[in-house]
C-alpha cells in the first residue's frame, strides 16, 4: 500500500478537530452542572434563613401572647375577687360602665387613654404585670325586651332591669321564679399600644322572692304537731329543721321541696337529748323520713342542704325576699372553674 502524506495529515487534522469539539462539549456540560449546584445551594441557604427568621418571629409572638394571656388572667382574677367581695358583703355592684367614645367597637383603648372611664364598681382599673399594662372593666347586661341591644330601664333608675327567669332543673330552688342580674367582666393586656390578650368572664346572680315559699324560718323550725298536718309548698329554714308528729296515728306531710341551711333532724327539738320520736313524716309523698330519732336525713330530690337565705327589704309595703346563691359562669372566651359565691342586696325596686 502506497503511503500518501497528504491524506495522513488530513486524517490527523480531522481527529484533532473532533477531539477539540468533544472537549468543548464536555467543558460546557461541567459549567452547567456547576451553575446548577450553586443555584441549589443558594436556594437552600435562603430557605434556611427565611425559616429561621419565621421561627424566631413565631417564638417571639408566642412568648408575647403567653405573657399577655397570663397578665390578662391575673387582672381578670383580681377584678373578679373585688366583685365577689361585693356579693359576700350582701351588696350588688353599682356604677356606670366606660363608654366607647371613639366608636371603634372597643372600650379598652378608652381606658388606656383615660377617656370615659366609668365610675363605681364598673369603672376602668388598670394593672401592670411584667411590663404589660392590663385594663379591666365591667358591663351590666339587663333585660332587652325590644331586642335592640339597649337594656330596659322601666323604673328609670339608670341601671338595666334584671332578667326574669325560672331557676333551671338541677339547681338550688329549681322551678322558682327569680330576678337575674348578669355581668360581663373584661381584661385586656396591652403591649406597644396593641392588645396582646383579651379575656372575658360572664357571671350572674339571682334574687328569689320569698312569697314562693309556703314556710320560711329565719331560725330553727320545729314541727311537733298534735293533729294531722299537710303543707303544700316549699319549706326552708336558715337554722336547723326538726320534723316530728304527736303519735303513731298522726302524720306530717310536706308536698314540696324541703331545704335547710343547718341540719335536718327527725324528732322534737325540746327532746333532742332523748330518743323521743313519734308519728309519721312524709315529704312530697315520695319518701318517708326514717323514724330513727335525730338521725340526719341525707339530701335527696325532696330534701337538700341549702345555703343560708338572707332577708332583704324593698321599698313600699314591708316585704321579705330571700337571698339566693349565685354561680360565676365563665364565658367561652376563657375557661375557668366555676366558683360559688353568696349574694345579697340591701335594696331593690320594682317588685310586687
Amino acid at each position: 500500500m502506497k503511503y500518501h502524506p497528504s491524506r495522513f495529515q488530513h486524517s490527523l487534522f480531522q481527529l484533532l478537530v473532533r477531539l477539540q469539539c468533544s472537549r468543548q462539549q464536555e467543558g460546557g456540560y461541567s459549567l452547567v452542572v456547576t451553575v446548577a449546584m450553586l443555584l441549589i445551594l443558594s436556594t437552600l441557604l435562603i430557605s434556611a434563613a427565611v425559616v429561621s427568621k419565621i421561627d424566631s418571629a413565631s417564638t417571639g409572638a408566642s412568648a408575647r401572647s403567653s405573657n399577655g394571656f397570663f397578665a390578662a388572667e391575673a387582672g381578670l382574677n383580681l377584678r373578679a375577687k373585688q366583685i365577689r367581695n361585693q356579693f359576700e358583703g350582701f351588696e350588688r355592684p353599682e356604677g356606670d360602665s366606660p363608654q366607647d367614645t371613639n366608636n371603634d367597637g372597643e372600650i379598652w383603648d378608652n381606658c388606656a387613654a383615660g377617656d370615659a372611664n366609668g365610675d363605681g364598681d364598673f369603672d376602668c382599673i388598670d394593672y401592670n404585670f411584667q411590663g404589660q399594662d392590663v385594663f379591666t372593666y365591667v358591663e351590666e347586661v339587663g333585660q332587652d325586651s325590644n331586642l335592640d341591644g339597649v337594656p330596659d330601664d322601666l323604673d328609670g333608675d339608670g341601671s338595666p332591669d334584671p332578667i326574669s327567669v325560672t331557676v333551671p332543673t338541677g339547681e338550688r330552688f329549681a322551678g322558682l321564679s327569680a330576678q337575674e342580674f348578669r355581668y360581663d367582666l373584661w381584661s385586656v393586656a396591652e403591649q406597644s399600644d396593641l392588645p396582646s390578650a383579651v379575656l372575658g368572664m360572664s357571671f350572674k346572680s339571682r334574687v328569689i322572692p320569698l312569697f314562693q315559699f309556703a314556710v320560711f324560718y329565719e331560725n330553727d323550725a320545729d314541727f311537733t304537731i298534735p293533729p294531722n298536718m299537710t303543707i303544700n309548698g316549699r319549706v326552708h329554714t336558715n337554722g336547723d329543721l326538726y320534723l316530728n308528729s304527736a303519735n303513731s296515728g298522726v302524720r306530717l306531710t310536706i308536698n314540696g321541696d324541703v331545704t335547710t341551711a343547718g341540719t335536718l333532724y327527725r324528732g322534737n327539738k325540746d327532746s333532742r337529748g332523748s330518743q323521743q320520736c313519734a308519728g309519721n313524716v312524709t315529704i312530697r309523698r315520695q319518701m318517708v323520713v326514717p323514724k330513727t330519732c335525730f338521725a340526719m336525713v341525707m339530701p335527696s330530690q325532696a330534701i337538700s342542704i341549702a345555703p343560708r337565705v338572707h332577708l332583704i327589704s324593698v321599698p313600699g309595703e314591708p316585704q321579705l325576699i330571700p337571698k339566693s346563691r349565685a354561680w360565676m359562669y365563665p364565658s367561652q372566651r376563657y375557661s375557668i372553674p366555676p366558683q360559688e359565691v353568696i349574694i345579697g342586696i340591701k335594696q331593690i325596686s320594682g317588685l310586687s
